[in-house]
């Protein structure tokens, strides 16, 4: 579904901290991966 963390973050224009809060954490490599 993600391309790439950098192709991502210009598609949605946020943070890599926490693109999408779906547990509440900031840091959630469950998330991103």
């Amino acid at each position: 579904m993600i391309p790439s963390q950098g192709d991502w973050q210009r598609s949605h224009s946020r943070p890599s901290t926490d693109p999408r809060p779906r547990r509440g954490r900031p840091q959630d490599s469950g998330v991103r991966n």
